[in-house]
C-alpha cells in the first residue's frame, strides 16, 4: 500500500480518513498526497487486474465493490494521415468516464458508514451515481435541472 494523506488546499491541515467531510472548516478543498519515494512501477499498480481496481493502492478508499469498472478499450484510426486514439468510454456500464468517479465515491460513502448519497447533475454524473448506487446497494438521489436531455432523464428515472 502507498503511504498517503488528505490536506486541505488552502491551511494544510491534514484530513481524517474515517468520517465524511466534503471541505476543510477553512472552505478549502482536499488534496490527496502520495509518497511515491523509492517505489517502482510494478509496485504502484496490480498489473494483472484489468479494471480501475489496479489503482487501489492510489484510491482514498480500503475495499472497492466487485463491479467491473474502467478497462474501456483504445481504438486507434489514421485519419488522412493523422494517427488517432479514440477511448471507447461509451462502454463502460453508465456509458461515461463519470462512472469512475462515482464508483470511487460510492465505495467511500459504503465505508463511512452512509445509507444513501444526494448529486446534482445534467445527466451523465447522476447516471453513473445511480448506478453504481444500484450495484452497490446504497441509496442515490439525484437532483436534476429541468432542462437536462429529456433521454437522460428517462434513464435516471428507471435507476
Amino acid at each position: 500500500m502507498i503511504s498517503s494523506k488528505i490536506v486541505c488546499c488552502n491551511c494544510g491541515k491534514e484530513v481524517r480518513r474515517d468520517e465524511w467531510c466534503w471541505r476543510d472548516d477553512c472552505g478549502g478543498a482536499f488534496d490527496i498526497l502520495l509518497d511515491l519515494r523509492g517505489k517502482k512501477f510494478p509496485e504502484l499498480i496490480d498489473v494483472r487486474e484489468e479494471s480501475i481496481r489496479r489503482y487501489v493502492s492510489f484510491l482514498p478508499v480500503a475495499k472497492l465493490p466487485a463491479i467491473h469498472q474502467g478497462w474501456t478499450p483504445l481504438v486507434r484510426e489514421n485519419i488522412s494521415g493523422v494517427e488517432l486514439n479514440f477511448k471507447l468510454e461509451y462502454l463502460s456500464p453508465g456509458g461515461s468516464f463519470k462512472d469512475r468517479g462515482a464508483y470511487v465515491s460510492v465505495a467511500k460513502a459504503k465505508e463511512l458508514g452512509q445509507r444513501g448519497i444526494i448529486v446534482d447533475s445534467s445527466g451523465n454524473s447522476g447516471i453513473g451515481f445511480s448506478l453504481m448506487g444500484l450495484l452497490s446497494g446504497m441509496d442515490v438521489d439525484v437532483f436534476v435541472p429541468a432542462y437536462a436531455p429529456e433521454g437522460k432523464k428517462n434513464l435516471l428515472r428507471l435507476l
